[in-house]
């Protein structure tokens, strides 16, 4: 026994005494706030495919619109005629219509050969109007790829929209309306294919 052990024990104390009166961790604490489970987020949606076909020898029409400010310098722009502003076409009732969407630009252009494209603004608005003809192992944007129209196209065409309408003219034309850039993910794909 120690000289510190003998002292303590010569002065009535007990080592196991204390050992027992030593204080335990307390069973009555208070419990631990219950931490909530990991939320999963949502599982998006897939996005749902609409197959759009056209004749060979067709002629499309896409139509967007933009603010003036994002049309590149290089880019002519013609002022639009008439008085008001430069809105969407006119409803039509039979017009095929879609929400949400996003055009497979690339799958069209791998369908059609692109004639003019005219850029139109008034009020600081502008309509676009890329001219096609419809053709198997079509060259899409051919020759506007080089300078600024393309990059132009595919950046603003490749958007989600809230709106795309469809619509055949009496002369025999398509055109398809690209309405409102959306924040939201895509709903539908839209994607072109040749019949026959």
């Amino acid at each position: 026994m120690t000289t510190m052990a003998a002292a303590f024990k010569a002065k009535g104390g007990d080592f196991k005494q204390i050992y027992k009166a030593a204080p335990t961790e307390s069973k009555n604490r208070a419990p631990k706030p219950d931490v909530p489970a990991p939320t999963q987020e949502p599982k998006r949606q897939p996005v749902k495919q609409e197959t759009v076909t056209f004749e060979a020898g067709t002629k499309f029409v896409l139509v967007f619109g933009c603010p003036r400010v994002v049309v590149p310098e290089k880019i002519q722009v013609l002022q639009a005629g008439g008085g008001g502003t430069t809105g969407a076409t006119p409803e039509d009732a039979n017009a095929r219509r879609f929400a949400k969407v996003r055009i497979d630009l690339e799958g069209l252009m791998s369908r059609c050969v692109v004639g003019d494209i005219n850029v139109r603004v008034r009020n600081g608005f502008c309509r676009v109007y890329v001219n096609c003809l419809i053709a198997a192992g079509g060259v899409g944007l051919g020759r506007w790829n080089d300078v600024s129209y393309g990059p132009f196209v595919r950046k603003e065409v490749t958007r989600v929209w809230k709106r795309a309408i469809m619509k055949k003219s009496t002369n025999g034309s398509t055109t398809l309306e690209l309405r409102g850039v959306c924040k939201d993910a895509a709903e539908t794909m839209i994607r072109f294919g040749i019949e026959g």
